[in-house]
């Protein structure tokens, strides 16, 4: 902060006022600042609402990152090597186990994938694609191509959830031979 100067204002302008501020007559220290007046406390802030179209965008990448590591895990695991060739029946059978525990595991991301990925489209249909003010017909365009797409997502994550536990195997109850 500069110090104040000496030299005589320019012309049209008025003088600087007085150091200090004057004090009414009576008080004990001349020249002192004046009580601050009350003023009441601020108000808080008020709350933030949701981000519901972060939240959505987040759940439905969460949902296609599953979806597409339950394919990957699907694809490797159940693509066999050249080894296999001439290999032992026990050997076949641990392959063959660990085929099947790759198929479930991958399903099963599969299917929290399009849990996750309908979720997603869900909060974004319910919470964040409302219809504009009346006369906004451009926008009422982009709003029903958003809301043609997420319904198209809910479709698509019901679909996969389908086809994964309509294939899903079932343990089935087996008898022992000669048990009546």
């Amino acid at each position: 902060m500069a110090a104040p100067s000496s030299s005589p204002p320019p012309s049209g302008y008025q003088a600087p006022p007085a150091q200090g501020y004057a004090s009414p007559p009576g008080t004990a220290y001349p020249g002192a600042a004046p009580a601050p007046a009350w003023s009441p406390a601020a108000s808080p802030m008020p709350a933030r609402p949701m981000n519901w179209d972060f939240w959505s965008f987040l759940i439905r990448f969460f949902g296609f990152a599953l979806i597409f590591l339950g394919a990957l895990l699907v694809v490797l695991l159940s693509t066999p090597s050249s080894g296999y060739i001439g290999a032992s029946s026990s050997t076949l059978t641990s392959i063959s186990q660990s085929y099947l525990n790759g198929v479930l595991a991958g399903r099963l991301l599969l299917a929290l994938g399009a849990f996750f990925l309908g979720i997603g489209a869900g909060i974004k249909l319910h919470w964040v694609l409302k219809a504009p003010a009346p006369g906004e017909s451009d926008r009422m365009a982009w709003v029903a191509l958003e809301r043609f797409f997420n319904y198209a997502l809910l479709a698509l994550s019901l679909l996969i959830l389908i086809w994964v536990f309509h294939y899903y195997p079932s343990v089935t109850p087996t008898t022992t031979p000669g048990a009546a």
